[in-house]
């Protein structure tokens, strides 16, 4: 495994998600296990406000995780600093999880006491959750180490950048009509159909998730339309008795949509799917 040099950088602190061990994700952005514990006093001592005190009180005791950033020149860690709240918007993304990304320190959590350097990233209270910890297994971190520098340089297409951000935000709405406008917004970005929405897109879905095999594709494009159709219900004020199921499978398909795009290092267009077999 990659040895990640500690002696420099700076520190995202994270909650929702943790790793059995160090994961270098990038060359200069790494995973870390990590734990706070800090005494009322302390988080006094080192917040500069009575806002600062209010959300460290909050989270700091359900930080589980860090990225640790480094940069060669002092300019090029803040812009590395800046970028990493994509990547835990990535690892929301890949997980399905909510990340809280709050804090930023020159110091791991478990020296919080240590700091020199502590700011709050962060005043929305997004990652306060009530979700079982996501332990990152074994398997899930040779996934990591394979392919999240692809997911990552996908980020620079706008497509599968808008369904990241629809994938690791949906949670922030309370409202469950509105993560299923926002779910489906990620999904119908990452195909751009303008006719014909809901067959071609169960289609489209459908022979991407399952090439080669028509009766898993079969299954994927009667769910999908189902889906759909409760979107739509949703989206325009149609009665529904629950959402919740219809949200977590939904949020199942935008997220393997994700992971095989990350897997394969690409987007295919449209025109590829209809013509695959």
């Amino acid at each position: 495994m990659e040895k990640v040099d500690k002696s420099r950088g700076i520190y995202i602190y994270l909650n929702g998600i943790k790793p059995i061990e160090d994961i270098p994700l990038r060359d200069d952005v790494a995973l870390l296990p990590c734990s706070c514990n800090p005494t009322p006093d302390m988080i006094i001592t080192k917040c500069s406000s009575e806002i600062d005190i209010g959300v460290a009180c909050i989270f700091l005791r359900s930080v589980s995780a860090s990225l640790f950033i480094t940069g060669k020149t002092p300019k090029e860690l803040a812009i590395s600093a800046w970028n990493s709240q994509w990547d835990a918007m990535l690892l929301a993304a890949l997980y399905d999880r909510e990340i809280g990304f709050n804090f930023q320190s020159d110091v791991a959590p478990e020296n919080f006491h240590k700091a020199n350097v502590f700011h709050i990233t962060n005043y929305k209270f997004k990652g306060l959750n009530s979700e079982e910890l996501k332990i990152i297994s074994c398997e899930e971190k040779k996934w990591l180490q394979k392919h999240y520098k692809s997911a990552w340089e996908l980020l620079d297409i706008e497509r599968f950048h808008n369904a990241i951000h629809c994938l690791a935000s949906y949670r922030w709405h309370t409202l469950p009509r509105a993560q299923m406008a926002l779910i489906w917004s990620g999904i119908e970005g990452l195909f751009q159909i303008d006719y014909e929405l809901s067959f071609r897109l169960s289609l489209y879905i459908a022979k991407y998730l399952a090439p080669g095999n028509i009766i898993e594709q079969k299954m994927i494009f009667d769910e999908v339309k189902k889906l759909y159709g409760t979107r739509s219900k949703a989206v325009h004020g149609g009665a529904i008795e629950s959402l919740d199921d219809s949200v977590k499978l939904s949020a199942c398909i935008l997220r393997r949509i994700v992971m095989k795009a990350a897997e394969e290092g690409f987007l295919p267009g449209n025109d590829q799917l209809i013509f695959q077999i």
